[in-house]
């Protein structure tokens, strides 16, 4: 490049123009070519030439040398950039502390209101149960209406991965009564470990067809079992199972006890039920006697049906029409399973009605 043009490009790259020491150090350095003089003097005759050092090579513009200069000097000029100072740790430090108490806390207080409301897996007994009573208008105990009736109630709770099954037992003068809908068909309820609430886990209509399907079987084992008197039960099934979908159920867990409220569908307080974790033993035992008074109740049940077998092209001798249809309803094949709600009813009229009452 010429001179001119090598001022122009250092007026360019620094912001001013060069010093006569830099344009004479450029000149030595051979960056620029000075521009070729004029040989012919003002009087025309040629001038003596001048000795011009030879160029040396021409450094590429790739290097810039004049402007890393330049930037070497800008940096030495702005301040080095150097890590956070302490009291910026100090704050950082303490920010990040207090979002991981925060998140340890919440976190605490999730894991503590889950497990205070969890339901540990096991088998539970009914050990206290009260009712509302809608003539006295007040609470009752469950347990001791059953005792003034002469009848020995064994109800339990079978609980596992957050869902429940309840089972009951009546004895009376040496027989015991058992709900085969409770044991043959499986229909659980669910915990709600974080808002301590229980709800079932099946719609009205999965209720209905897994009654039809039972009450099919029970045709077919037993044939004093009518098809009106099968339509009847899974009406009834299905109609009071309806009603527990509308009510609410909250529980408080306490050691290994916890204790059901049950409330209708206008709030309104029907039952309160508290259960008792039994140890391995003693559920054992108690699902021994269970299943005895169930081999025992088919047996039972085997032998009308046989009755009925023998007798129905004779005497009325008690097997009428309606036979099936009220032995289904004495031996308590409707649904119940919150024990008190349906007690209201009629839970004195009979030991064999009693069964599907609480």
């Amino acid at each position: 490049m010429n001179q001119q043009e090598w001022i122009e490009y250092f007026e360019l790259v620094n912001g001013r123009k060069p010093s006569p020491a830099e344009l004479a150090q450029a000149q030595a350095a051979g960056e620029f070519i000075l521009e070729r003089p004029n040989v012919f003097g003002a009087t025309g005759q040629a001038n003596e030439p001048r000795k011009i050092k030879p160029a040396e090579p021409v450094i590429s513009m790739t290097q810039q040398p004049q402007f890393a200069q330049t930037t070497a000097t800008f940096q030495q000029a702005m301040p080095v950039k150097k890590g956070m100072s302490k009291k910026a740790k100090i704050i950082l430090a303490s920010v990040l502390g207090a979002v991981a108490v925060i998140l340890l806390s919440v976190g605490g207080y999730s894991l503590w209101r889950y497990q205070s409301g969890k339901i540990v897996d096991g088998t539970y007994e009914v050990v206290s149960l009260s009712r509302y009573d809608e003539d006295k208008d007040k609470m009752v105990d469950g347990l001791d209406e059953y005792k003034d009736e002469g009848l020995d109630v064994q109800s339990f709770v079978v609980v596992k991965n957050n869902q429940s099954r309840t089972y009951n037992l009546l004895e009376s003068d040496n027989k015991s009564y058992v709900s085969l809908i409770d044991y043959e068909m499986d229909v659980p309820q669910v915990f709600d470990p974080w808002n301590k609430t229980q709800s079932q886990v099946l719609n009205a209509d999965q209720v209905e067809d897994a009654t039809k399907d039972f009450m099919k079987k029970m045709r077919k084992d037993y044939s004093f079992y009518t098809k009106e008197a099968a339509d009847k039960v899974v009406k009834k099934t299905t109609r009071e199972y309806k009603d527990t979908l509308k009510e609410k159920r909250t529980y408080v867990k306490h050691g290994d006890e916890y204790t059901l409220t049950t409330y209708d569908k206008k709030g309104k307080l029907e039952s309160r039920i508290t259960l008792k974790r039994l140890s391995k033993s003693d559920a054992d035992k108690r699902w021994d006697d269970y299943k005895d008074a169930v081999k025992d109740y088919k047996k039972e049940l085997k032998s009308y049906s046989n009755q009925y077998d023998d007798f129905k092209d004779y005497y009325g001798y008690g097997y009428g029409s309606d036979y099936g249809s009220d032995y289904g309803s004495d031996y308590g094949y409707g649904y119940s399973d919150d024990y008190g709600s349906d007690s209201k009813s009629s839970s004195s009229s009979s030991s064999k009605k009693s069964v599907d009452r609480i």
